[in-house]
């Protein structure tokens, strides 16, 4: 999928991410609704993220996936993955 639901959660995950494996996972476990973009399978999706992240004041060639988008906001970097998951209920 390259389309964001601004509706949901939009999660920017790649192959073999355990902290996106993490974040999927909980928001399964959770019923929050969510998209899961594949940036590893899907090139599209790594420049919708890339996009995504020159919004903010991100300017490093590299992130710490996931990335999140919730109501026009991005996580990125994420240091505290549990906490931020749980402000989503």
């Amino acid at each position: 999928s390259t389309q964001m639901n601004m509706n949901k959660i939009n999660v920017f995950t790649k192959n073999g991410c355990g902290r996106c494996e993490f974040t999927i996972k909980y928001l399964q476990e959770n019923n929050i609704p969510y998209v899961e973009l594949n940036t590893s399978m899907h090139q599209p999706n790594n420049d919708l993220m890339w996009e995504q992240l020159e919004k903010t004041d991100h300017n490093s060639k590299s992130v710490q996936l996931p990335v999140i988008v919730q109501n026009g906001r991005v996580y990125q970097n994420i240091e505290s993955l549990p906490a931020l998951l749980k402000s989503f209920k």
